[in-house]
């Protein structure tokens, strides 16, 4: 996102946080009734004037405070208490937001998530840009209150995301700290390099994980035993297929890979071949994978890190960057949403049915989000997509997953290609496990189609409790046989029993190509 603040303004801006400060310092806020005191401070923002000028946010959803003492916290506060608002709401207020949405902060989620915060004074709506604008925007906006004012309001906090489905040796495991004993001291230097860097772009810092550190080690070692740097090992098994080894389940995870010599070798015209110090070896690599700015990913939340030195004293280094799947209170929400949908149901194929409908017939299919940055994590995470009730095909079949493991259903993501009518295209599908078959489902496909970049909801069954042999007629996964129009057809005239009895109507999609 381009900086809307040049130097001068900055120090300016500067200028007008001391001396609003020492203002509010001079003006506290001063209520003699304090029971109602948190609805009267509805959507304001507070400086604790007798601290050290801690910020804090009351949220009109249930009138209690947020902290806002670092961008960190703000970011924090601005995502997850947002509201979504769409371009046309948003461009009919002409800057001035209705009063029922006073001291709300807005996300504009057809632009990107552009979060705006709501004056209370005035209703008028100031872009809050990047973590770092948007903690200097809150704070100037703040209006001070005395500690005993501030106390009758009940505090919240946004809470610490963490890994919580199927995770219990991942959140023991997870340190703040340097408490890996394992862990080497390249290691911990990478990562506080990457995380020096996610501060300078105002993003919060990922958090140390012992388990992941322990997969990543354990891909690096296999890297030297086997004398190859790639990220899929010999037997085809990448980062996501380490994780699922482990039981570590995840919305989606980053991976880097690197080696260097832990010796200097000096060429006669100077030119250095490799690296001698861990300073330099951390930098060189992070250095190297700045430019793919995956790390800069504001929702990834753990790191963890793995090296591995052959005979040669060449280092093998493997960091691995990991998004949860959801956040304790998010998890809380979706589970008592998906029991008002599945109603005490005890089969599991209806149980299926009744989260494939809701997905199906509720869920857009972001068009806008696929052409313009079809790798926002808006459009794949789950609870983004559950949200904004829009995605791409990796958040349908996300979210689907998510939900039917809060019914106890375990189920996979897919990825690989599929044909549409119009040839193959990257896709994701899911595949669940029943009676010792694998069964499928498009969720994406089966809420409607797109065209002339417009979705249109059309729901169907074609795409459900497909068995393998089905739905490899379109779909194949990385590696499978991809066929063409032509060898759809006759592979469901030579398999005709087959789909006449259990897939009629993806037979009669091929058939009428």
């Amino acid at each position: 996102m381009k900086k809307f603040i040049n130097k001068q303004i900055k120090i300016i801006a500067k200028g007008a946080v001391c001396l609003l400060f020492f203002l509010l310092l001079l003006m506290p806020i001063n209520l003699t009734q304090a029971g109602d005191l948190a609805s009267r401070l509805d959507g304001k923002i507070l400086l604790q004037v007798e601290s050290r000028g801690e910020a804090w946010y009351v949220n009109p959803e249930n009138e209690k405070r947020y902290y806002l003492g670092r961008p960190v916290d703000a970011f924090q506060a601005m995502r997850e208490l947002g509201l979504g608002v769409s371009n046309k709401d948003f461009d009919s207020w002409n800057g001035k937001a209705p009063s029922r949405l006073s001291g709300r902060i807005l996300l504009k989620a057809e632009d990107n998530g552009k979060a705006y915060y709501v004056n209370t004074v005035d209703l008028k709506m100031h872009y809050l840009g990047r973590p770092d604008d948007a903690f200097h925007v809150m704070r100037l906006l703040g209006l001070g209150i005395k500690n005993e004012y501030l106390e009758e309001i009940i505090p919240a906090s946004i809470q610490q995301r963490n890994i919580i489905i199927e995770q219990e040796i991942a959140d023991k495991d997870v340190a703040e700290d340097k408490k890996d004993s394992n862990a080497t001291d390249l290691e911990w230097q990478i990562h506080d390099l990457i995380n020096k860097k996610r501060i300078a772009s105002g993003i919060p810092t990922m958090k140390w994980s012992n388990t992941i550190a322990r997969i990543a080690r354990a891909h690096s070692e296999d890297m030297v035993a086997k004398d190859y740097l790639e990220h899929k090992d010999p037997e085809g098994c990448d980062e996501n297929c380490r994780l699922d080894k482990n039981n570590y389940r995840n919305e989606h995870v980053n991976q880097y890979l690197g080696s260097e010599y832990s010796y200097k070798l000096i060429y006669p015209n100077g030119v250095i071949a490799q690296y001698a110090t861990i300073d330099e070896i951390a930098v060189s690599n992070v250095d190297k994978w700045k430019k793919f700015d995956y790390m800069l990913n504001p929702y990834l939340v753990y790191e963890g890190i793995g090296t591995a030195e052959n005979k040669d004293k060449l280092i093998y280094i493997t960091s691995m960057m990991v998004i949860p799947l959801t956040t304790v209170e998010q998890e809380q929400e979706l589970k008592e949403f998906i029991a008002t949908i599945i109603d005490q149901e005890d089969d599991t194929l209806i149980k299926i049915k009744k989260v494939y409908d809701w997905i199906t017939m509720n869920i857009d299919y972001d068009i806008a989000g696929y052409l313009t940055n079809p790798q926002s994590p808006e459009n794949y995470i789950s609870w983004q997509v559950f949200k904004n009730k829009k995605g791409i095909c990796q958040g349908y079949s996300n979210l689907f997953a998510l939900m039917l493991h809060y019914t106890g259903i375990s189920a996979e993501v897919i990825s690989g290609t599929a044909d549409n009518g119009e040839g193959h295209d990257r896709h994701a599908w899911s595949k669940i496990v029943a009676e010792g078959e694998d069964l499928y489902f498009d969720t994406t496909w089966s809420a409607g189609y797109v065209q002339d970049n417009e979705f249109t909801r059309q729901t169907s069954g074609i795409y459900y409790l497909l068995p393998k042999k089905c739905i490899i007629v379109n779909h194949a996964e990385e590696g499978e046989n991809k066929m063409t129009s032509e060898e759809q057809k006759k592979y469901v005239e030579e398999n005709i029993a087959l789909f006449d009895a259990r897939c009629p109507l993806l037979r009669d999609v091929i058939l009428n190509k």
